[in-house]
């Protein structure tokens, strides 16, 4: 059984991932990438280069064949895997992993704003992230009017609280402002309304479950995945 967990960096899937018991074969991107070499994966993808123009889409697709091409290895050697990676997206906004690894239970891990805000801050004296993650946050999720499809509400005035708390993240006042802005605009939220609570679903229908995290540990996590594949 192949369980792929998704989700931004620092929504707790690795704090997820080790409550699995180690009959499990658990797969890191973080630590393929260290395993390797960041510089390895670069020399993979420029070994497929010809001389000729490519569009950075293009580029990237030759890197992300080396990383999964790695992953790929880890998981033919063992028959329980469990991994977890941050997305990449095709046009339609499905996982590309999902064409790599055929057969597999995809389960995206949600957390919110203010949650993934906390998380950077504890981090970053052992492992810091940067903002990018909320870079990431935009490309698994967009807003929408159908309360139904909903997973959470995000709204701006508490997003620009919660950056708040990471300040050294930014050059002054007006560019963290600014960088909330583009976050939600990528979300599809074009004209903000500040006090507004919009609804925001996952872009793609491709996962097979989504968990929101809000409120729970990863013990809790744990057994609601370990519920869902034995029910």
């Amino acid at each position: 059984m192949n369980i792929i967990l998704s989700g931004t960096s620092s929504a707790g899937k690795t704090s997820i991932m080790n409550e699995f018991s180690n009959n499990y074969n658990k797969i890191s991107m973080d630590n393929v990438f260290n395993e390797f070499g960041y510089i390895f994966f670069r020399i993979c993808e420029y070994k497929n280069l010809k001389n000729k123009y490519y569009t950075q889409k293009e580029k990237d697709k030759f890197f992300n064949d080396c990383l999964y091409d790695k992953i790929i290895e880890k998981i033919k050697k063992n028959k329980n895997n469990i991994i977890d990676i941050v997305d990449d997206f095709d046009d339609n906004s499905v996982p590309i992993l999902n064409k790599y690894i055929k057969q597999r239970i995809h389960i995206l891990i949600y957390t919110d704003l203010d949650k993934l805000v906390e998380n950077i801050n504890k981090r970053k004296s052992y492992d810091p992230r940067g903002n990018f993650v909320f870079n990431q946050f935009s490309k698994y999720y967009i807003k929408t009017n159908v309360e139904d499809d909903a997973i959470d509400t995000i709204n701006f005035n508490d997003f620009i609280k919660s950056l708040k708390k990471i300040k050294y993240e930014f050059e002054s006042e007006t560019a963290l402002k600014k960088f909330a802005e583009k976050i939600f605009r990528q979300l599809g939220i074009n004209r903000i309304i500040l006090e507004k609570d919009y609804y925001i679903k996952p872009r793609s229908n491709s996962y097979n479950f989504v968990i929101n995290t809000k409120n729970k540990s990863p013990k809790e996590l744990h057994e609601m995945i370990l519920s869902y594949i034995h029910k």
